[in-house]
């Protein structure tokens, strides 16, 4: 189908998973797009074309004065927009990323219409400790795509994302190894490398680690983590 006719047909599918929710309740989406490196004749790939409709979503059935809920939005091989969302009597706290620029503030390098979500969040009332939930994070810093083509450069910059964001979510607690991990990899001849060095410098023994090959958001990334982590107080 065209960009525009995508873009309707998304809005109608997120203001359907979002009716009657509060989004001060969501914490955590999944958005698999059909097609997301595709472009259209107006420059704008199907990623781009999604951002719009669920900007469009978001601010007419939502308090914008609340943040966007942690996302990870990635390719996947079937035909269908599928779209995943928790939400509970909980809340959020966001955590910001200093590396990198808020996404609602990218400019229209990305798109006309920015993607809105949140680097990362503790959820609190979820479990007995807060919970952090990380999105989709990769080789990005400010807006711009870091070390295009260099797999080993992508992840050093993908785990500092990570690590920064482990840093502020638990100051002072030296053991901020994630819980559980989910890797998206586009290309399989890298899944071993990334294998190996992701066990060995992001895990911990206990760490549950998931991996998938799917595209992602831009065509010059070549892995995306996202995990979550229970936070526990260090002086305990």
């Amino acid at each position: 189908m065209d960009g525009t006719t995508f873009t309707r047909l998304a809005l109608e599918a997120y203001e359907d998973l979002l009716q009657d929710i509060d989004r001060r309740r969501i914490f955590r989406m999944w958005n698999f797009i059909p097609g997301i490196n595709e472009g259209d004749a107006s420059d704008q790939d199907r990623y781009m074309r999604f951002n719009a409709a669920r900007f469009d979503a978001f601010s007419s059935r939502h308090p914008l004065n609340h943040p966007y809920p942690p996302a990870s939005g990635v390719g996947h091989e079937g035909q269908d927009l599928v779209l995943h969302l928790m939400a509970g009597d909980i809340r959020v706290e966001t955590i910001d990323n200093p590396r990198q620029t808020l996404p609602e503030d990218y400019s229209k390098t990305w798109g006309l219409i920015p993607p809105v979500f949140t680097r990362s969040a503790l959820i609190h009332g979820l479990e007995k400790t807060p919970l952090l939930i990380v999105s989709g994070t990769a080789s990005v810093r400010g807006e711009a795509t870091m070390h295009e083509e260099d797999v080993d450069r992508q992840l050093d910059e993908t785990i500092e994302n990570l690590e920064q964001l482990l840093r502020i979510a638990s100051p002072g607690n030296d053991d901020s190894r994630l819980d559980s991990m989910l890797v998206y990899v586009p290309d399989q001849k890298h899944l071993d490398r990334l294998r190996t060095r992701i066990e060995n410098e992001l895990a911990s023994p206990e760490t549950d680690i998931e991996y998938r090959l799917g595209k992602l958001c831009r065509k010059s990334l070549l892995v995306e983590i996202e995990g979550t982590m229970n936070v526990k107080d260090p002086s305990s």
